[in-house]
């Protein structure tokens, strides 16, 4: 329903009254239902009793602009709830957190596949699941967020979530050097596994966590691949090898390893070792021989890992949050999902 005020006036009794009517707008154009132009009326002289009458109308006009507007601020899902997110609840009327939240979870690359693409080469380097049908986490993605972080001024200090057995050493360095990169104090806290890979990129945090039951480390590299010869053999399909450069084809999966071929590849694989020992001993101030010793691709329970300084300390996220206000100088209120 809308009322309409008319600038005009109209003479009732000893009064002036402006000309007010009220309609429902319909598609092709608004049924007149009331219409309070004084001449209409009963001839009044009580003020009031039209005043009164105009004053109602105007609130039932205003409850119903009210109630479709609370409708639809109900019917508009929210994000988060406190319930989901206790960190709202400590936001309070201060208003905004001020510790981002970045997430390390799943199979870690530096770019993600697209369909119909060939992985086994991405498969080399990681845990060996398809990378199209497991959760997966992109380096590059991660470490922009990372240092987008710093042009935010509410922002004081970055967590980054791990979860994740590990994928590609190089997906892990780029992590761990966007978070040394930072200006402002860097955790990472260690949920259900932090190996490999994710490991390598939660070393770069200036202080790391994990949970009791958490499981760590995992330092080692591995480029297992299946050979399909005998497969290919059986089923009656030919490899034709085509290449120029005696090693452009090695390690595919279509033609035997040669035994050459096999010690050229572990060559490269403990030089790619004997980097990510390196890396671990520089960015957790360790000595190399100390991290060499660890380095057997095991991964560790959180006490043992704290014993031998691959965490810092054994916690989750209030034990994160105590630590980051000591950093800051303020309550850490945490940003999920950044």
């Amino acid at each position: 329903m809308s009322c309409v005020v008319s600038t005009g006036f109209v003479e009732a009794g000893s009064f002036f009254f402006p000309t007010i009517a009220c309609g429902i707008p319909l598609q092709h154009g608004t049924l007149q239902v009331m219409d309070f132009t004084p001449s209409r009326l009963v001839p009044v002289k009580n003020f009031y009793i039209l005043f009164g009458i105009f004053f109602v109308l105007l609130c039932a006009v205003a409850g119903v602009a009210y109630w479709q507007s609370k409708q639809i601020e109900s019917s508009t899902p929210s994000r988060f709830t406190e319930s989901e997110i206790p960190e709202l609840a400590a936001i309070g009327e201060s208003g905004a957190c001020n510790v981002a939240v970045v997430n390390l979870h799943g199979e870690l690359y530096t770019y993600a596949p697209t369909k119909g693409e060939d992985t086994s080469l991405m498969n080399a380097s990681s845990t060996g699941a398809d990378p199209l049908l497991t959760t997966i986490a992109i380096s590059g993605d991660i470490a922009q967020k990372i240092e987008t972080i710093a042009t935010f001024p509410d922002i004081k200090a970055i967590v980054l979530d791990v979860d994740s057995g590990g994928g590609s050493p190089v997906a892990g360095e780029e992590i761990a050097r966007a978070l040394i990169g930072s200006h402002m104090p860097t955790v990472a806290l260690i949920r259900d596994v932090g190996a490999s890979a994710a490991y390598e990129a939660a070393a770069g945090a200036e202080r790391i966590f994990a949970h009791t039951s958490s499981l760590v480390g995992s330092i080692g590299i591995t480029a297992s691949y299946n050979d399909y010869t005998k497969y290919n053999d059986k089923e009656g399909i030919t490899y034709v090898p085509l290449y120029v450069g005696d090693y452009k084809e090695l390690g595919t999966p279509y033609a035997p390893l040669t035994k050459e071929g096999k010690q050229v590849l572990m060559d490269q694989l403990q030089k790619s070792y004997e980097a990510f020992v390196t890396t671990v001993a520089t960015y957790r101030k360790l000595p190399y021989e100390d991290v060499r010793k660890l380095a057997n691709g095991l991964a560790f329970d959180s006490k043992y890992a704290l014993d031998n300084r691959l965490i810092d300390e054994i916690g989750g996220r209030d034990e994160v949050r105590t630590y980051l206000a000591t950093k800051i100088g303020e309550p850490a209120v945490l940003c999920p999902n950044w």
